[in-house]
């Protein structure tokens, strides 16, 4: 039986599949642009879908209808150094720096893919780092809003309460403490939905002109 987790990723990804703009607000956007990295380490759910829709488009000479534009937590702000030390587990501990280089990465191997397919200079993907407490995380797509309630629980006292509690989401196999908290599903016609897409546009103004790496 899927876990709860599972299922409302499975949810997000059938929109992934059709949507022709995406916006995330997130920490890292490991699952959208962490890329396969041999054996050690396979890549996100979302970026997979990503490519495959890529090399749909090549395979068929078609045009890519997606525009994806991802505000990414700037690991060199305090709020990252805050999040790396919430998450410590034990003698692991959470790295934003890492995270965000690895999906700056996996976005910069998209474009390339894009780039070389069509021959244009504007990349499919954008981004910004904002350095700033985030509220929520969310997904946006043109039919939909995902939101998860952002917060600073300590992963390791967060995850014993829960089971004390006989909650669940306590695996401490994954130190983040995101991902433990229901997400919630808002159609575009919305106030919710307009409100994050306002939330989106005003960040993304806010640190357009910030040095990116």
């Amino acid at each position: 039986m899927k876990k709860k987790k599972e299922i409302t990723r499975d949810i997000i990804a059938k929109q992934i599949e059709k949507a022709k703009f995406i916006y995330i607000f997130c920490i890292a956007g490991s699952d959208f642009f962490s890329f396969p990295r041999g054996a050690i380490s396979g890549g996100g759910k979302y970026y997979a879908i990503i490519l495959k829709r890529l090399e749909d488009c090549k395979e068929n000479n078609n045009k890519l209808d997606l525009y994806i534009k991802a505000l990414l937590m700037n690991p060199n702000s305090k709020v990252a150094n805050f999040r790396n030390e919430i998450e410590e587990v034990d003698i692991s501990q959470g790295n934003i720096q890492e995270d965000v280089n690895t999906s700056l990465e996996g976005i910069s191997k998209l474009n390339r893919i894009f780039g070389m397919e069509d021959n244009v200079k504007k990349p499919f993907i954008d981004y910004r780092l904002y350095s700033v407490f985030p509220q929520s995380g969310f997904i946006l797509t043109d039919t939909c809003v995902f939101i998860e309630p952002y917060h600073f629980a300590p992963t390791k006292d967060f995850c014993k309460t829960l089971k004390e509690n006989d909650l669940h989401a306590t695996d401490l196999k994954n130190i983040c403490t995101g991902g433990r908290v229901p997400v919630f599903k808002f159609h575009y016609k919305s106030n919710m939905y307009i409100a994050m897409k306002k939330h989106f546009d005003t960040m993304w103004k806010y640190v357009e002109h910030a040095d990116q790496p």
